[in-house]
């Protein structure tokens, strides 16, 4: 696989699992971008103190302004989709609000609009004793 493909996902699709899907299709690991529209999402925050994740969830118009992420395997050879986003949206004062982090799910609202790169080689993923997690294999 070569070149830049562009990705279309649509009303009601699942952004992470229209990903994953592709990258199986196409048999690549890759970086991608986008911006679009969601009607829910699941944000998570990191928290050292607790080596887990926070997760937020939000629901409503939310414009997808900055997508950015990868595809890489696992040990077991599955592609993992790892992709950190920001949505804004009117709060209940009906001022622009943020909501940013790690993507963990988002059903998309009208269209999602993606331009995803494939790398020349897997990228593969194995667990980082210092950051105590899973990081891309870099030797």
């Amino acid at each position: 696989m070569n070149g830049t493909y562009y990705i279309k996902i649509n009303k009601d699709e699942n952004l992470m699992d229209q990903m994953r899907n592709f990258a199986q299709q196409n048999n690549t690991c890759g970086y991608f971008s986008g911006i679009g529209a969601a009607e829910s999402v699941i944000i998570s925050t990191y928290i050292p103190e607790k080596k887990d994740f926070l997760d937020h969830t939000k629901e409503g118009m939310l414009e997808m302004f900055s997508l950015s992420g990868n595809i890489s395997l696992d040990k077991l050879n599955k592609y993992i989709v790892h992709a950190h986003a920001g949505f804004s949206y009117l709060n209940d004062n009906q001022e622009i609000a943020i909501i940013a982090g790690d993507l963990r799910e988002a059903r998309i609202g009208y269209t999602a609009e993606i331009v995803f790169t494939p790398t020349s080689e897997d990228l593969l993923r194995e667990f980082d004793s210092k950051a105590e997690i899973e990081v891309w294999k870099l030797d």
